[in-house]
């Protein structure tokens, strides 16, 4: 189930699904045929448009959460990098509030309740954070890190929190992920834009 789900984000993703933001043309520097090779990555040969994501999940209590990090595009243009989370609670999905991630001994926060990000297919809800530049920095620090924990809050008095630090089983897998974008240039076809700094202002995105 969770594999179709995962599927199904991907194809919204490309169809356009996902709440509306700008494609960038790529920079000179970057090149998607790059992630080709690597896993997690899917080419859709009908919209020539293409994915490079990857995932984790851990149970908490009777909550089982899915944690994708995804970037898109086509041909010749890009979208911003994003973060989704799947809460499910006897199948139905529990929107988060706030999601906080200690990496390298830093607290990066995101308030999703203020930027009301969700993505809706076929009745599942995903809860959506858009990466700006404190989430770019946030990725750099889990690049570097040896532990992360998470704590995602679903409202003021439910909260839970995983330290997801197995190097083998979770973090090497996203540091792959973030590392591929920052070798590739990924990051280089949004350096003359602002959005990055409107995400940071839409989640409140913090770090301390």
């Amino acid at each position: 189930m969770k594999k179709l789900l995962l599927i199904v984000l991907v194809l919204a993703m490309m169809l356009g699904i996902i709440e509306s933001v700008s494609a960038f043309e790529f920079s000179p520097n970057f090149n998607a045929e790059s992630f080709e090779n690597l896993p997690g990555y899917s080419f859709d040969a009908f919209d020539k448009t293409w994915s490079y994501k990857t995932s984790f999940n851990f149970d908490y209590n009777e909550f089982k959460v899915t944690i994708i990090f995804s970037v898109y595009g086509s041909s010749s243009e890009v979208f911003p990098p994003s973060l989704y989370m799947l809460i499910l609670e006897d199948g139905k999905h529990r929107p988060a509030k706030q999601l906080k991630v200690i990496a390298n001994d830093k607290i990066y926060s995101f308030n999703l309740e203020r930027a009301e990000k969700l993505l809706k297919i076929d009745n599942t809800e995903f809860s959506t954070v858009q990466i700006g530049k404190i989430g770019k920095q946030m990725l750099l620090d889990i690049l570097q890190t040896k532990s992360m924990a998470l704590k995602i809050s679903l409202s003021s008095f439910i909260s839970m929190t995983a330290d997801v630090g197995d190097i083998n089983t979770v973090i090497l897998p996203v540091k792959l992920w973030i590392a591929s974008l920052d070798s590739l240039n990924y990051w280089d076809s949004f350096d003359n834009v602002d959005i990055l700094d409107g995400f940071d202002n839409t989640y409140a995105a913090s770090v301390e």
